[in-house]
Protein backbone atom coordinates (compact mmCIF):
# COMPACT_ATOMS: atom_id res chain seq x y z
CA UNK A 1 0.00 0.00 0.00
CA UNK A 2 2.04 3.53 -0.89
CA UNK A 3 0.75 6.03 1.08
CA UNK A 4 -0.18 9.48 -0.78
CA UNK A 5 2.18 12.47 -1.03
CA UNK A 6 0.73 15.57 0.84
CA UNK A 7 -0.05 18.48 -1.77
CA UNK A 8 1.94 21.04 0.50
CA UNK A 9 5.48 19.29 -0.15
CA UNK A 10 4.88 19.50 -4.29
CA UNK A 11 3.77 23.25 -3.66
CA UNK A 12 6.53 24.01 -1.76
CA UNK A 13 9.09 22.37 -3.91
CA UNK A 14 7.59 24.89 -6.75
CA UNK A 15 8.10 27.94 -5.41
CA UNK A 16 11.21 27.17 -4.30
CA UNK A 17 11.90 26.25 -7.71
CA UNK A 18 10.57 29.10 -9.16
CA UNK A 19 11.93 31.73 -7.21
CA UNK A 20 15.85 30.46 -7.78
CA UNK A 21 18.84 29.49 -5.87
CA UNK A 22 20.43 32.96 -5.33
CA UNK A 23 17.06 34.70 -4.52
CA UNK A 24 17.55 34.71 -0.35
CA UNK A 25 20.60 35.47 -0.50
CA UNK A 26 19.98 38.91 -2.63
CA UNK A 27 16.30 39.57 -0.08
CA UNK A 28 19.03 39.54 2.81
CA UNK A 29 22.07 41.58 0.98
CA UNK A 30 19.56 44.29 0.13
CA UNK A 31 17.55 47.35 1.97
CA UNK A 32 13.94 47.64 2.37
CA UNK A 33 14.12 49.67 -1.01
CA UNK A 34 16.12 47.16 -2.75
CA UNK A 35 19.12 48.76 -2.96
CA UNK A 36 22.64 47.03 -2.08
CA UNK A 37 24.16 49.36 1.22
CA UNK A 38 27.20 51.06 0.21
CA UNK A 39 31.09 49.79 0.76
CA UNK A 40 32.32 50.18 4.47
CA UNK A 41 34.45 53.35 5.23
CA UNK A 42 38.37 52.37 4.23
CA UNK A 43 40.15 51.77 7.48
CA UNK A 44 42.19 54.55 8.94
CA UNK A 45 46.04 54.44 8.82
CA UNK A 46 47.72 52.61 11.74
CA UNK A 47 50.38 53.55 13.50
CA UNK A 48 54.27 51.86 12.86
CA UNK A 49 54.28 50.69 16.40
CA UNK A 50 51.01 48.96 15.65
CA UNK A 51 52.66 47.10 12.65
CA UNK A 52 55.54 46.06 14.34
CA UNK A 53 53.86 44.17 17.18
CA UNK A 54 51.46 42.58 14.75
CA UNK A 55 55.02 41.65 12.31
CA UNK A 56 56.19 39.90 15.71
CA UNK A 57 53.38 37.86 16.67
CA UNK A 58 53.53 35.51 14.58
CA UNK A 59 57.31 35.05 14.26
CA UNK A 60 57.06 34.81 18.27
CA UNK A 61 54.52 32.25 18.45
CA UNK A 62 55.70 30.40 15.45
CA UNK A 63 58.63 29.95 17.19
CA UNK A 64 57.54 29.23 20.30
CA UNK A 65 54.77 26.35 18.82
CA UNK A 66 58.13 24.75 16.74
CA UNK A 67 59.44 24.38 20.39
CA UNK A 68 56.38 23.15 21.87
CA UNK A 69 56.13 20.37 19.01
CA UNK A 70 59.90 19.67 19.40
CA UNK A 71 59.82 19.14 23.34
CA UNK A 72 58.20 16.17 24.70
CA UNK A 73 57.98 17.64 27.73
CA UNK A 74 55.18 20.30 26.21
CA UNK A 75 51.71 18.19 25.50
CA UNK A 76 50.04 18.42 22.43
CA UNK A 77 47.43 20.78 23.72
CA UNK A 78 49.52 23.62 24.51
CA UNK A 79 51.52 22.59 21.19
CA UNK A 80 47.95 22.89 19.35
CA UNK A 81 47.16 26.01 21.17
CA UNK A 82 50.65 28.51 20.05
CA UNK A 83 50.11 26.75 16.87
CA UNK A 84 46.53 28.42 16.10
CA UNK A 85 48.12 31.28 17.95
CA UNK A 86 50.58 31.42 15.46
CA UNK A 87 48.25 30.91 12.16
CA UNK A 88 45.64 33.83 13.88
CA UNK A 89 48.21 36.03 14.37
CA UNK A 90 49.49 35.69 10.74
CA UNK A 91 46.05 36.10 9.37
CA UNK A 92 45.32 38.82 11.42
CA UNK A 93 48.81 40.55 10.24
CA UNK A 94 47.29 39.41 6.10
CA UNK A 95 43.90 40.70 6.66
CA UNK A 96 45.38 44.26 8.06
CA UNK A 97 47.52 44.18 4.85
CA UNK A 98 44.93 43.93 2.44
CA UNK A 99 43.01 46.43 4.03
CA UNK A 100 45.44 49.13 4.25
CA UNK A 101 44.11 52.62 2.63
CA UNK A 102 45.85 52.56 -1.21
CA UNK A 103 48.46 55.60 -1.83
CA UNK A 104 46.01 57.98 -3.83
CA UNK A 105 48.79 59.39 -5.50
CA UNK A 106 49.48 57.99 -9.36
CA UNK A 107 52.41 55.59 -10.15
CA UNK A 108 55.30 56.91 -11.62
CA UNK A 109 55.28 57.12 -15.40
CA UNK A 110 56.67 54.83 -17.36
CA UNK A 111 59.81 55.46 -19.75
Amino acid sequence: MTTPRRRSQGCRARILARRGFLAGVRDTLTTKDAVHPGSPPPDEARPVRWWVLRSLNPLFFTSVAVYAWWTPDIGWFSSAVMTLLAVDGAARLLRALRRRPVSSSPPPAAS
